[in-house]
């Protein structure tokens, strides 16, 4: 496509601008989801992607986009959908609470909403949320106008995962975790490869800095890092008392699947379910140093 356009005319042009803009849109949208991938890794990885013989995990991770589609992944992709399967397989006690649960914007008044501090979010997308904790100070005309953008995107034009394209889309109202110093309790993200978890990604957000930092199963530290997000804390991140019950959980949780990453929070003494995501960062993310995207990719066995 770029050969054809000249960038330089298209930048100095509000109106080509906007055109190539709709174009390009357009471009997306209507290609197919193996080609978008192909386009995607190329951009990424600056590499063709073999899809007869793929062994990174990114390759992978595009060969399970493309191939493995089922009504399970809608309804563990689904925020809403997926506590049915969360309870059914380890119990309605690891749910956060969802204090309301929303079709329309329209809901979004303080007088309508809850008293206690609460995160608001979409069912059916990555992103996005707002965290309350007094809905005095929240400019909710603002935070309509926010939602109602969400509220008609669909998620899976912007990544082709399969698995957000049928999501009726909805608003949460959920309770807000917080630990015992008033912070948003870290967030334990295990890989799950063919039912057993491997490794751990913790992830911590203190000051405006995002943390990311890599654990075994025996909680020693591996030198994994992701490419985006190299932040490492300084401050020491104990072994959380109820590991081993989360990672008996994850491996509960991803038993059906050849990858599922099943992210937990440690709340005081309590565990509480977050997500489960099949594809983390579309498969597009690289880890450093770069051996781990091979060891990775060898641990999901392709069916």
């Amino acid at each position: 496509m770029g050969k054809f356009i000249n960038k330089d005319k298209i930048n100095n042009s509000t109106f080509l601008s906007w055109g190539y803009r709709v174009y390009t849109k357009f471009w997306y949208i209507f290609m197919s989801d193996k080609r978008f991938m192909e386009y995607a890794y190329k951009k990424y990885f600056d590499k063709d992607l073999d899809w007869k013989n793929p062994k990174s995990f990114q390759e992978k991770l595009q060969w399970l986009k493309l191939n493995h589609r089922t009504e399970i992944y809608t309804q563990c992709a689904d925020k809403v959908a997926v506590r049915d399967f969360v309870a059914d397989k380890i119990g309605s006690e690891y749910l956060i609470p969802q204090l309301q649960v929303l079709e329309d914007v329209k809901e979004l008044y303080p007088e309508k909403l809850p008293d206690v501090p609460f995160i608001v979010k979409c069912n059916h997308n990555c992103g996005g949320h707002t965290i309350v904790h007094n809905k005095e100070e929240i400019d909710w005309r603002q935070e309509r106008l926010k939602f109602n953008n969400i509220l008609n995107q669909n998620y899976y034009y912007q990544s082709r995962e399969w698995q957000y394209k049928n999501i009726p889309p909805k608003i949460i109202v959920e309770k807000l975790l917080l630990d015992e110093h008033g912070d948003i309790p870290f967030d334990y993200k295990f890989y799950c490869f063919n039912g057993k978890a491997e490794t751990i990604h913790v992830s911590i957000k203190r000051d405006g800095i995002h943390y990311v930092i890599f654990f075994d199963l025996n909680w020693k530290v591996i030198p994994l890092k992701y490419r985006e997000y190299s932040n490492q804390p300084e401050f020491s991140i104990p072994r959380p008392e109820k590991l081993d019950e989360m990672a008996r959980l994850a491996n509960t949780l991803a038993a059906d699947f050849p990858f599922a990453r099943i992210d937990f929070y440690h709340n005081k003494e309590a565990i509480y379910f977050g997500e489960i995501t099949f594809h983390p960062g579309s498969g597009l993310q690289y880890y450093m140093p770069k051996h781990y995207n091979d060891d990775l990719g060898e641990l999901i066995d392709l069916k």
